[in-house]
């Protein structure tokens, strides 16, 4: 497949170079492998723009970063005139950026809504990535929900990473509809984990992401005391409000805190055992873990709580509900000896690589162009 130098606009939910990379910026450079001209849109941060003065972004020279106006601060909440005004302001400096052209958007949040609409587009697709809870807290949801409404009423097709999320999609009204999952560059993990972390006499039981409130932190907590022989190794941010004190009084547990991106390979590979311990509910079922592809490219045995539709996978997960079941779960998972598991979760993450997930954005977005244009479903591998 080859998109000709079509150009295609990024509206993203977290900077390029957001600390945990994610499914954006890697669909972006899958598309522009694939020859688009490609345009990054960053969410509004006054953060990120003063950080930008210290420290330029690290996108190749080939991708566009368009930075939107910075937001103001969360006061503009109490007077609503206000953020309505920033996004008129964004909608201007977009057609700005825009100079005319009408390019392919891929938008992955609602909150982009007020400022696309009425912006002419080739075509719109929605890139539905989570649950609604994860993008906005409590008192915004509603809003965030109205906003979401008004972009499948636009957008020509949609990709959602799990069937719950489809579903929903779906019962809205949404086109073309297709269940997309997430990935991994497999080659580039592989490659960067080749040394792995260095180990000491136990068994590592390791969870590689932020501890975030999606978190089941108690569940973490239940698994390290009763298996006191193993090494818990939590590597990722602590959000602040998350109270980890109780895994920190664990004398097995080792919260390692922000690892680089080039360096997470390495963690993950010295993991005997790897953890998805979410909190089991609709966040959950509706996120598609890009960790589990990570996980798989070492081979390495995976413990979740239910996540999307991860029964899909069989023998090669152990999903567990609850923390006793989650315990035994790892306890299994430590005594597996089974290579060809090992050979089995290699050849999936390994066939579910970015380069794949980019082939069906772009094709997608070939057929959006063409008048009557079918897209072919595309489900989880």
């Amino acid at each position: 497949m080859n998109l000709d130098g079509r150009e295609v606009w990024f509206f993203a939910t977290v900077p390029w170079d957001f600390a945990l990379l994610g499914r954006t910026r890697y669909l972006a450079l899958g598309l522009r492998d694939l020859g688009a001209r490609v345009v990054f849109v960053e969410p509004p941060s006054l953060k990120k723009s003063l950080a930008r003065l210290r420290r330029p972004h690290d996108a190749p020279s080939d991708i566009r970063i368009v930075p939107m106006p910075p937001s103001v601060p969360k006061i503009s909440d109490r007077l609503p005139i206000v953020p309505r005004l920033h996004d008129a302001a964004q909608q201007l400096w977009l057609r700005a950026c825009l100079a005319g052209r009408a390019p392919a958007a891929v938008v992955s949040t609602p909150r982009w809504v007020p400022v696309i609409e009425n912006v002419p587009f080739s075509g719109v697709i929605y890139d539905c990535l989570d649950d609604l809870k994860v993008h906005a807290e409590p008192a915004r949801l509603e809003r965030f929900a109205a906003w979401e409404r008004r972009l499948v009423q636009r957008a020509d097709a949609s990709f959602a990473v799990s069937p719950v999320l489809a579903h929903g999609l779906e019962t809205q009204g949404a086109r073309r509809v297709q269940v997309l999952g997430n990935g991994v560059c497999f080659d580039e993990f592989r490659r960067r984990g080749e040394t792995p972390d260095p180990k000491g006499p136990k068994r590592r039981v390791g969870y590689l992401g932020a501890l975030y409130e999606w978190v089941d932190i108690a569940l973490l907590e239940h698994a390290a005391h009763a298996l006191p022989d193993c090494e818990f190794a939590l590597v990722g941010p602590v959000r602040r409000g998350v109270d980890v004190s109780g895994l920190e009084r664990l004398p097995n547990v080792r919260l390692g805190g922000y690892r680089p991106y080039p360096e997470v390979p390495r963690a993950m590979a010295s993991f005997d055992v790897a953890l998805i311990p979410f909190q089991e509910g609709d966040v959950a079922r509706a996120s598609d873990p890009i960790k589990i592809y990570e996980y798989f490219c070492f081979g390495t045995p995976v413990v979740t709580t239910p996540v999307s539709d991860v029964e899909r996978l069989g023998e090669l997960v152990r999903v567990a509900s609850g923390s006793a079941a989650f315990t035994a779960a790892i306890r299994a998972a430590l005594d597996e000896n089974r290579p060809d598991l090992r050979e089995k979760r290699i050849a999936y993450a390994r066939a579910n690589d970015w380069s794949e997930r980019a082939k069906a954005v772009g094709g997608t977005i070939c057929a959006l162009g063409e008048p009557g244009g079918a897209v072919a479903g595309t489900a989880l591998q």
